[in-house]
């Protein structure tokens, strides 16, 4: 695998934004009142909210360009798990729609940014470009 120095890309895409959306899946799982049978839903949410900075971070640390493209990858399919949770809840009305379609769409908008991000680093990796700045 080829090496990198990692800094390069860690600003290809808005922090805050990542660690809101965390924060707004375990809010939302906090505010749910939902029973013993459905409980376990929000434990996924949550454990999708915790995934999602640490799969990047993971990935950033790794001296290799190809991990850090396992990592997003791993952030987006947490994205993908808490999302089909929210249409779950709202399909058996446990989540209001409003609720749950705009939890869904900022989890879209942020796989979004994410999917954008590891096609980049996909190309540079695809063109030999492993090397990049610690700047």
């Amino acid at each position: 695998m080829r090496q990198w120095p990692s800094a390069e890309f860690q600003n290809l895409f808005e922090w805050k934004m990542v660690d809101d959306v965390s924060r707004m899946l375990k809010t939302e799982c906090d505010q749910m009142k939902l029973g013993r049978d459905e409980e376990w839903i929000c434990e996924v949410i949550k454990e999708s909210a915790e995934l999602l900075p640490e799969s990047i971070i993971e990935g950033q640390e790794s001296e290799y360009l190809a991990e850090y493209i396992l990592g997003l990858s791993a952030a987006r399919n947490a994205l993908v798990v808490a999302s089909y949770c929210f249409r779950f809840l709202k399909g058996q009305g446990l989540v209001p729609a409003e609720k749950a379609d705009y939890v869904d769409g900022r989890l879209e908008e942020l796989e979004e940014i994410l999917g954008s991000v590891t096609d980049t680093l996909r190309r540079s990796l695809a063109s030999g470009q492993g090397q990049f700045s610690n700047n």
